[in-house]
């Protein structure tokens, strides 16, 4: 312990250059090799592995370089998770699980799609059943942001391989659990579990026991003033992809529909926009007539014919073919 707080002091109120420096020259070797020997005596060593945790925190805030490092194979990340993979959910608390929301908040995309691996998810997804809604958001956060990522083939309709994953490892199962469970307090576990929920059901219809309360969740975050940009922006992304099949469409289209499309088109952020946009043309291309109908009545097509003059390309483009979409069903 005495050698965690001589390197505490040593990092404290070091520049981010310094801090990587020091990583990269053997710091992070030396937290991994500790994590190692911890891994055999996990209750024993709790104390140390949240001390190791701690230091490793503090050297990955905001800082992509260490990121890169702490994910490389065989290092930190992948012995940190082996011994999530251990702990009971009873036994995980603040200490163990807050270094997830500092990688996630210092990830790019990129190295986010670079962790969306079983091994980098599974570990941790017994973690939903804690008792600890602190424990529950931030695990929730974590599998949000690493599973929303894709990498797009191109391909109509691709699907999420990750939904096989999170229903072998009953990761799906306790989503579904958290969304449907009336003590829940914070109301963020919601909103992030049918994010993710959502977005695993890419061009798959959502089972009969939990689709409508799930897209129903999905809705009311659109709808809510209150909420943050990203998970606005994750919420119109994950309908966007359910919206590619029609089996999904009748839970889309019903109740406050209409002026949940307009509010996403009408947002002053053009990711949420064009994701309204994405939305709209899966309707109109996987939909019946009557939701065709629906969709057509809802699209405030004034402002879509004004992206079409936006110097935005990507809106511009998504704008134009929404446009020509609706010349052929007039």
């Amino acid at each position: 312990m005495i050698k965690y707080e001589r390197i505490n002091d040593q990092i404290k109120n070091k520049g981010a250059d310094e801090l990587t420096e020091m990583a990269i020259d053997g710091l992070i070797e030396n937290l991994c090799a500790d994590l190692k020997q911890s891994k055999q005596q996990i209750e024993d060593k709790g104390g140390l592995i949240i001390r190791i945790c701690k230091i490793a925190k503090q050297l990955l805030f905001q800082n992509e370089v260490v990121a890169e490092f702490l994910l490389e194979k065989d290092g930190f990340f992948e012995e940190l998770f082996l011994i999530y993979k251990e702990i009971l959910p009873e036994q995980v608390f603040k200490g163990f699980a807050n270094i997830l929301v500092t990688m996630i908040d210092s990830n790019s995309n990129e190295l986010r799609l670079a962790m969306k691996q079983e091994k980098f998810v599974t570990p941790v997804v017994h973690f939903l059943q804690s008792k600890d809604e602190y424990v529950v958001i931030v695990v929730v956060l974590h599998l949000c942001f690493i599973l929303i990522q894709m990498k797009e083939t191109g391909d109509l309709q691709q699907k999420d391989e990750f939904l096989g994953i999170m229903q072998r490892n009953k990761g799906l199962d306790f989503l579904v659990q958290l969304i449907n469970n009336p003590n829940i307090e914070r109301k963020n576990i919601k909103k992030y579990a049918a994010i993710i929920i959502c977005s695993l059901h890419k061009g798959e219809t959502m089972q009969d026991e939990f689709r409508n309360i799930v897209i129903k969740t999905l809705k009311q975050n659109l709808g809510d003033d209150n909420n943050d940009k990203e998970s606005v922006q994750f919420s119109a992304l994950a309908l966007a992809r359910l919206a590619e099949s029609e089996g999904n469409h009748a839970d889309i289209v019903t109740d406050d529909f209409s002026a949940v499309l307009r509010k996403i088109i009408s947002s002053t952020d053009p990711r949420t926009i064009d994701q309204g946009l994405i939305l709209t043309l899966n309707l109109l291309h996987y939909g019946s007539d009557q939701v065709k109908e629906k969709v057509r009545d809802a699209v405030p097509w004034d402002e879509v014919r004004e992206m079409m003059h936006n110097g935005d390309a990507k809106l511009k483009e998504t704008a134009e073919l929404l446009d020509q979409w609706m010349a052929i069903i007039i």
